[in-house]
């Protein structure tokens, strides 16, 4: 009895609890067996979400800021030396206080704490199917879109077509959205894109446009990808890309022989210092001491394809082409070199080739060439925006022809500004105006009559080049609207 009254009896004890749980059963106060597992079950959701939402969170960050995940490795995630980007990351996150993520990764089965490479690879797939879904979702919301693409082959010379899709949301904001790559297993046509276009859930029916570059896969008139899906959707009208179409007109007119030995001397002068960092050293030193107020140490390497970002190198070379050539000379002569060393032979020969490149006719056209082509740089820029159309693109390159026409029309005032630049360009490296003799036949080079240099460059380069940049603008453009509009009619 003294014990059974102590409450030490076992049995006395669980009969007061079966006493209680029969009591709260009868006034409805007990919650049933079945929500119990259910509500258990729920906060168990609850803390695993709140978990994987850490980790995604980290994931996200990763890839707005092109981290990449695994960093140095990330073969063993007990080991901090093998720890990558993403692991230090969710460190980083613990120390700010997220004491979820901190009872989880202390508290987690060795298999189950949700940060291998395994995982990080399925939550990045996760995270890409869910915003290629909404964007998905935003396109069938505006109907109707338009395909841009183009091919590239990545390092393992595998042909990968990427897609960008431009529509009009609902705040009626023209949008073009990059939705991934693709890769041609069978080459780039026009079932490679309706591929793309249906993984993303959506019906080429609704495809009202098409823009690559002119590439004869992509835009020839029998076999081109444009050609097939029209055949298949008729409304899917094909619009060569107009900066690409701005792009083959310059890079048409710098075929001319002037101009293209000018911008082949710009290329090796910048090759020349990018190669060797013995160089590149020895021209900024040259830049501290020859302009002081210059803003820029390095030469632009100049795009082998897009001519007109050549027009940045050759900027570089006019601002710096004093130190550039004082760099060349002490190559050339094998004087000032670093650490009371030598010159090699190889670079003393290229120094001293450049040097009789730069000759009064390179620059001459490179100040000339820089000037006509920078009229073409806002157009390059505008027709870059999300908010170009058909029309906005034919305004804006008549204003461009517009600025040539005026060019030609009062062509001996502006020549002779340009030439006077280049005349002193020319004596701050001690190279005295002159021009290419003439004679009786000539088929590389241009070969008009003058009697002084400042008359030959306006002929055969200034009239000639702007000529010839407008002509094929005309040209090439003016085809390029009335296929594009015969298409709309």
């Amino acid at each position: 009895f003294t014990k059974h009254a102590s409450g030490k009896c076992e049995m006395h004890n669980l009969a007061v609890i079966a006493m209680g749980n029969f009591l709260r059963n009868m006034r409805r106060e007990a919650v049933p067996i079945d929500q119990q597992i259910n509500n258990l079950l729920q906060r168990q959701i609850s803390k695993n979400r709140e978990i994987l939402k850490s980790l995604f969170k980290t994931v996200i960050f990763c890839g707005k800021n092109n981290i990449a995940l695994r960093g140095r490795r990330d073969d063993d995630p007990q080991n901090a030396s093998l720890s990558g980007n993403f692991q230090a990351l969710l460190e980083f996150r613990v120390d700010s206080g997220d004491q979820t993520l901190q009872h989880h990764l202390e508290s987690a089965p060795r298999n189950a704490t949700y940060i291998s490479k395994t995982i990080q690879n399925e939550m990045i797939t996760t995270v890409g199917a869910m915003i290629l879904n909404n964007l998905s979702q935003l396109i069938r919301d505006s109907k109707y879109f338009s395909i841009m693409s183009d091919e590239a082959a990545d390092i393992s010379n595998k042909e990968n077509l990427s897609v960008v899709i431009r529509f009009l949301d609902c705040t009626k904001t023209v949008r073009e959205e990059f939705v991934g790559f693709y890769l041609c297993e069978h080459g780039t046509t026009g079932v490679a894109i309706i591929g793309a276009v249906g993984d993303l859930g959506l019906s080429m029916d609704d495809c009202r446009g098409q823009c690559y570059d002119g590439a004869g896969n992509m835009s020839g008139r029998l076999n081109g990808a444009s050609s097939l899906i029209r055949a298949e959707f008729e409304k899917a009208i094909y619009v060569h890309c107009m900066n690409h179409r701005l792009n083959l007109c310059v890079a048409d007119t710098c075929q001319l022989a002037l101009v293209r030995n000018m911008m082949d001397v710009v290329r090796k002068l910048s090759e020349f210092c990018d190669n060797s960092p013995k160089r590149q050293q020895h021209l900024v030193s040259k830049i501290r001491v020859l302009v002081p107020a210059a803003n820029h140490f390095v030469l632009v390497n100049v795009c082998r394809t897009r001519w007109i970002e050549r027009i940045d190198g050759m900027d570089r070379i006019v601002e710096l082409l004093h130190p550039v050539v004082a760099t060349l000379e002490d190559i050339s002569m094998n004087r000032n070199a670093p650490s009371n060393g030598y010159w090699n032979q190889n670079s003393r020969n290229d120094a001293q080739a450049l040097i009789n490149a730069i000759t009064f006719s390179f620059i001459v056209a490179l100040v000339i060439v820089r000037h006509i082509l920078d009229l073409t740089r806002p157009l390059t820029v505008r027709l870059q925006k999300k908010a170009m159309d058909l029309l906005k693109a034919k305004e804006e390159i008549v204003l461009l022809k517009s600025a040539l026409r005026d060019m030609q029309t009062d062509i001996d005032t502006r020549h002779h500004t340009l030439y006077e630049e280049a005349v002193t360009l020319a004596r701050r490296v001690s190279v005295q105006p002159s021009m290419p003799r003439i004679i009786q036949r000539q088929v590389h080079r241009s070969n008009a009559p003058a009697t002084y240099p400042e008359d030959y460059y306006r002929i055969n380069l200034t009239t000639d080049f702007s000529t010839m940049l407008l002509c094929t603008l005309k040209a090439d453009l003016k085809m390029l609207f009335l296929c594009a509009t015969k298409d709309f009619l």
